[in-house]
């Protein structure tokens, strides 16, 4: 997916650099190439923030003593080593 956005932002920015004039090089640049990629990049974090959330989540739910247990509190077999 990143590949893909960075293709993209170097065609705007080729498109941009052409342009006529600077002021309608950087209007491409932004409606073109910054406001579609910070978009996508927004979308793509919120995705992985609210995965991220739903495994913390599961992981506490199902563990929440394991999650607190220390090798002092383990009990221990007659093979183990302190």
């Amino acid at each position: 997916m990143y590949i893909i956005a960075i293709a993209w932002l170097y065609f705007v920015i080729m498109m941009a650099i052409v342009s006529d004039s600077i002021v309608v090089g950087l209007l491409r640049f932004v409606f073109l190439g910054a406001i579609p990629a910070g978009l996508l990049l927004w979308m793509a974090l919120r995705r992985r923030q609210a995965q991220n959330e739903i495994i913390k989540e599961k992981a506490e739910a199902q563990s929440p003593n394991e999650l607190d247990a220390t090798p002092e509190s383990q009990p221990t077999t007659p093979d183990s080593k302190p």
